[in-house]
């Protein structure tokens, strides 16, 4: 017996072999499917907690109410309910619930086209929240995201790719359960009206200036 030849390795037990290692080298692969060489790419974000807090007072109907934010940038913002909200009376939470919206995709637009290799000069997004009534009561089921963007030098197919991911990997996109459209328009010809004051680099205009704008600000030669 102990000099008989070993019966050949078939493609099946190669194959129970390579996944029986597979199993037992756990050394080798990271809980998340990569290898250790690749453990530098990792990083892991810690967690992190932003809190509001509403005093409110009367009926649902006929009451009202005031937002604290942590950040204090609302401090008793008054605000109610947003079908009985008087124009003027403050905010209301489909309100609240489309800035955050339009604010969060606008952030995760600007990191699309970042990854994409494009700097974005300016996002002007509108978040539209639809409100219907229900047999489960009034209930948010459309949010309407219109989007404007001026991005020098970028490719239109480049910008709606980035524009649909965001629109997928946007954290508020994922929290809600309505469903989301989108308009996105990547503007050229028009320089976008910043926000905010900011110094500009020498020759940037020349980069994203047409043609016809060339000849309308320094004549064309016949």
């Amino acid at each position: 017996m102990g000099n008989a030849m070993a019966a050949p390795r078939t493609r099946s037990t190669t194959a129970f072999a390579l996944a029986h290692t597979f199993k037992v080298s756990p050394t080798q692969f990271l809980s998340i499917g990569l290898d250790t060489s690749m453990r530098r790419l990792c990083c892991w974000m810690k967690p992190f907690t932003r809190a509001a807090s509403v005093v409110w007072e009367g009926s649902h109907q006929h009451g009202e109410g005031a937002i604290t934010t942590q950040s204090a940038v609302l401090k008793k913002a008054p605000y109610a309910s947003g079908r009985y909200s008087k124009q003027g009376r403050g905010t209301n939470p489909p309100e609240l619930i489309a800035a955050a919206h339009a604010s969060s995709f606008s952030m995760a637009l600007a990191s699309e086209l970042g990854q994409a290799g494009y700097c974005p000069e300016q996002i002007d997004t509108t978040a539209t929240v639809t409100m219907e009534h229900v047999a489960a009561g009034w209930t948010m089921t459309l949010i309407h995201l219109d989007v404007v963007a001026w991005v020098p030098r970028a490719a239109q197919c480049d910008f709606i790719d980035a524009a649909v991911r965001a629109k997928t990997s946007c954290s508020i996109s994922r929290l809600l359960h309505a469903k989301v459209s989108m308009f996105a328009k990547l503007k050229r010809l028009a320089a976008a009206t910043p926000i905010f004051p900011r110094a500009t680099a020498a020759g940037l205009d020349s980069i994203v200036k047409t043609k016809p704008q060339r000849k309308t600000q320094y004549g064309t030669k016949r």
